[in-house]
């Protein structure tokens, strides 16, 4: 891995609280922090992208 795949970057985002929610509790089922899971999650929707050109971008 380079420097940059190391660095960690702090954001703060707002969310609507149902989706929150949704987030929290996939978290706890997979053990992991909300922030591990959104985490998670952009890492998924990130190779999915890279496997299908730039899925995602439909207008």
């Amino acid at each position: 891995m380079s420097d940059i795949d190391m660095r960690k970057y702090r954001t703060q985002i707002r969310i609507p609280g149902d989706l929150a929610e949704w987030v929290k509790a996939r978290a706890g089922e997979e053990h992991r922090s909300m922030n591990a899971q959104i985490v998670h999650y952009l890492e998924t929707q990130r190779q999915r992208e890279g496997k299908n050109g730039r899925a995602g971008t439909k207008k």
